[in-house]
């Protein structure tokens, strides 16, 4: 094998190659202005039965780095730069270390499934930001997702992605089918127009392999597994698993509905019903730790009635149906409660103990945001639109919390979750009100105070 020799494209140093497709490779590179390791998508042509002309290949290649360069999410690998250098097309993104889908299905990896469930349940939300900004993906499968050392998922290779209602790149895509075979959904494969649908049913069949390390749809050839797809029904998940439940299967198969009506109306609906399941599957074997013991329980009734505003006009009896739908989660010192851009539908509650709140800076810097104690609450962000975390939070000692998961509040006390939502937005409201003021303060003594 030939050494590597480094070289540059714009201010990146090539170091190395990681990867190549039929029509790029991708490289790890530094870029030298920031001081970062990223990697660099360039267009490289291999496959000679590509029926596409360069020009057709250079006008996706920049359709896939405006359109995932226009989703910031930290499930989504970001795209940072554009350019062209030595007759070299290429795009900078986000460089990324772990294990993809597929090579932890090829070594049927040992995971246990409540950890499989939260990635897949992690990729329909990331999905739902997506096609909420109307860009549909079309290339859902194992080999586009990639598992970090945190066990946080992220979606890779918009190369075929497409803005809902959007245009045709080109004249050359008219008729073509888009997406990996294994993987289409039955309206790709007869060639209709598609949308987010699309994704919810790859990504069901993602899950399904996942789940069972066998794929949904088997076939000798391509017009055996077209035909499998569009009109035959997978085998049950069980067939291949018998330790996988049965409510399982449903939600799983319910993505791989052939008529898109049937399926989730919306990725996140998808999520909701795996999220319900984990949260159940979490709490079968402790069902005591989800009533606090009575003592302790009025403690924190009262300190919440109290010290927070969004439940003062809460019934006792409300707070308690609150706890009993809750968890109690125990946290031993220096042990990480959530980590920053991890997904999120918890907000939390100390019973005991102390919590400290941090953001990561550029090159691994911390800076604290504040020292949470008995009390106190964090986290409610996930309640209000689950929204990745936007900082992390570790114990500082042992500490006590009861975590409220908003879909199980949602789904079995709507209105309960309903006053959860008013309360917190009025309180989110407020908070808004007076950093306005303080910004309006500080723009006033600047005028009156003029620097030299």
């Amino acid at each position: 094998m030939n050494e590597f020799r480094p070289f540059y494209l714009g201010r990146y140093k090539i170091l190395g190659e990681l990867g190549r497709g039929a029509m790029g490779v991708v490289y790890k590179a530094l870029d030298s202005a920031l001081a970062r390791v990223v990697a660099v998508k360039t267009i490289h042509i291999q496959d000679p039965n590509i029926a596409l002309t360069q020009e057709d290949v250079i006008e996706t290649f920049s359709q896939e780095a405006k359109i995932a360069g226009a989703l910031t999410h930290p499930n989504i690998t970001a795209i940072y730069d554009i350019g062209y250098d030595q007759g070299i097309h290429f795009f900078v993104m986000e460089f990324v270390e772990g294990l993809t889908v597929e090579s932890a299905i090829e070594k049927s990896m040992q995971m246990l499934i409540i950890e499989k469930l939260k990635i897949i349940a992690t990729i329909a939300r990331t999905l739902h930001y997506a096609h909420k900004r109307n860009v549909i993906h079309r290339d859902i499968k194992p080999a586009n997702v990639m598992i970090l050392e945190n066990s946080e998922p992220k979606i890779m290779d918009f190369g075929v992605a497409k803005l809902k209602g959007g245009p045709l790149l080109n004249k050359s895509q008219v008729g073509k089918i888009f997406g990996t075979p294994n993987y289409m959904s039955p309206e790709q494969i007869k060639g209709e127009d598609v949308d987010h649908q699309t994704d919810i049913f790859s990504l069901g069949v993602l899950a399904y392999e996942f789940i069972t390390y066998k794929r949904p749809f088997l076939a000798t050839g391509l017009k055996e597994l077209f035909h499998s797809i569009v009109d035959k029904a997978p085998p049950t998940l069980s067939s291949y698993d018998q330790s996988v439940p049965v409510e399982l299967e449903e939600i799983i198969l319910k993505a791989l509905s052939k008529d898109k009506t049937e399926r989730y109306a919306y990725s996140n609906q998808f999520a909701d019903a795996l999220e319900l399941f984990i949260d159940q599957m979490e709490t079968a074997d402790a069902v005591s730790e989800r009533v606090l013991i009575t003592d302790e329980k009025q403690k924190v009734i009262e300190a919440l009635k109290k010290n927070y505003m969004f439940f003062s006009d809460f019934e006792d009896s409300e707070i308690v149906e609150i706890f009993k739908l809750s968890s109690r989660d125990v946290f031993d010192a220096g042990r990480l409660i959530f980590e920053e851009g991890s997904a999120a539908n918890k907000m939390f509650i100390i019973i005991e103990g102390a919590v400290r709140i941090f953001h990561k800076a550029q090159q691994g810097a911390e800076i604290e945001i504040s020292v949470l104690k008995d009390g106190d609450c964090f986290g409610e962000m996930a309640i209000i639109d689950n929204s990745p975390r936007s900082a992390s939070a570790v114990a500082l000692n042992k500490t006590i919390v009861v975590a409220i998961n908003e879909i199980v509040l949602r789904i079995t006390h709507p209105a309960l979750c309903v006053k959860l939502h008013k309360n917190l937005a009025s309180i989110i409201s407020e908070k808004l009100r007076k950093s306005d003021q303080r910004l309006h303060e500080l723009i006033e003594r600047e005028k009156r105070e003029p620097g030299p």
